[in-house]
């Protein structure tokens, strides 16, 4: 809900998308040994889009938010597990297919799980905006 406060002058989609990497990356979690960090990489996804929202640097806006370090240096690109969940979602989301089998492989994560992932993602994204 606040998301779509703080985002009220941006188009629905920027929200939507938002939340759907969130979910994104909160799903993939189990699948890739880190189930106890699925709120975090919920997170993570989420605020991906943070600075395009709130028209701010990440770098500028993440100093401000309580994330541990290695969420913080995912959302700025450096390497690092968290990243790589990242990475995959962003490669699914802009069809980027060759990235999205190498970095699924290297996290031993079969590619027939992530469009199950997508599908539920968008749905709760659109669910989620729509009921605020």
């Amino acid at each position: 809900m606040s998301l779509t406060g703080i985002a009220s002058d941006k188009p629905d989609e920027l929200v939507i998308n938002s939340l759907a990497r969130g979910k994104s990356c909160e799903l993939i979690a189990p699948h890739v040994g880190m189930l106890s960090r699925a709120p975090d990489l919920f997170l993570m996804g989420l605020f991906s889009m943070l600075d395009g929202l709130i028209d701010r640097p990440l770098q500028e806006v993440l100093n401000d938010l309580p994330l541990t370090e290695d969420l913080k240096d995912a959302l700025l690109g450096k390497p690092g597990h968290p990243r790589k969940v990242l990475d995959l979602v962003l490669a699914q989301e802009m069809g980027l297919w060759r990235v999205l089998t190498y970095i699924a492989d290297s996290l031993r994560l079969q590619e027939n799980t992530l469009q199950g992932i997508y599908i539920e993602s968008i749905q709760w994204a659109r669910q989620t905006f729509n009921a605020e």
